[in-house]
């Protein structure tokens, strides 16, 4: 039986006094994780977002809250792309009530896209940390010609592997 990060759910080596992936300090006895089929481990914590933790320690997030409210965390290239689609509907709607050209839809219309930038930039941070980069090189968009490159990274580039310092990896790896 491994040892394992009681915050987390990484995998520790035997004598290690912190966390290789979260940085938490182990403290005496250390949760071991039992043996599941298909090393699936149970749901844990309390709250609502927490569904299901795949072997690796990440938490899958289930609830809009956690899919779209949350810098924390990574997240991959299928995951980003879906949940921005997911966004685009309300983004068109909200464009389609400012060309009415009738004041109170402008309005209305112009609310509803404005309030789409939190998600939208919550998702961005989130994917550039799968990128091992900090939630700030999100800020290179508003920089001439590296406002082309950054979002196609965003896009394209793949997901370090394996744990990094902003969480486990979402693929599993």
């Amino acid at each position: 039986m491994s040892k394992f990060c009681s915050q987390c759910g990484t995998p520790l080596s035997e004598g290690a006094r912190f966390c290789p992936s979260c940085g938490a300090p182990v403290q005496g006895e250390v949760a071991v994780q039992p043996a599941y089929e298909n090393n699936a481990v149970p749901a844990y914590g309390n709250t609502p977002d927490v569904v299901e933790m795949q072997w690796n320690g990440y938490v899958e997030d289930k609830t809009i809250k956690a899919m779209f409210f949350t810098s924390k965390g990574r997240l991959n290239r299928k995951r980003y792309i879906m949940r921005s689609l997911m966004l685009l509907p309300v983004s068109m709607i909200g464009m389609l009530l400012i060309y009415t050209m009738v004041t109170p839809l402008i309005v209305i219309g112009f609310l509803l896209i404005l309030s789409l930038c939190i998600p939208n930039v919550l998702l961005a941070i989130r994917r550039c940390h799968d990128l091992n980069r900090s939630g700030y090189f999100y800020l290179l968009t508003a920089v001439p010609i590296a406002n082309i490159i950054v979002p196609l990274m965003l896009l394209f580039q793949k997901g370090s592997t394996g744990p990094n310092q902003y969480g486990p990896d979402p693929l599993g790896n």
